[in-house]
């Protein structure tokens, strides 16, 4: 099984968890801030999370964690290529 890659936007505080490479043909929000996002085939290729710093920070210290993110990008920055992972936003 290839393992999901995770990225932090953090101009945008969001935090994304993509499962599979392709382009999102639409979403479901199923909380305030917490996306699905799908392929034309109805299949989830992502999770977004809106506002993720805030939320981090409202557990307990004892559940928190050293978080390990494969990439975090800042989208802003206009310099360089764009940032490298399997995404494709539509």
């Amino acid at each position: 099984m290839k393992k999901q890659k995770t990225i932090f936007d953090s101009e945008n505080d969001i935090f994304w968890v993509i499962f599979k490479e392709g382009v999102e043909a639409y979403y479901e929000e199923y909380a305030p801030g917490f996306v699905v996002e799908f392929d034309k085939n109805s299949n989830p290729i992502g999770i977004e999370i809106r506002n993720w710093s805030r939320l981090i920070k409202s557990y307990p210290t004892s559940e928190k964690r050293e978080d390990n993110y494969d990439d975090v990008v800042n989208f802003s920055e206009k310099e360089g290529s764009p940032p490298d992972y399997p995404y494709i936003f539509a």
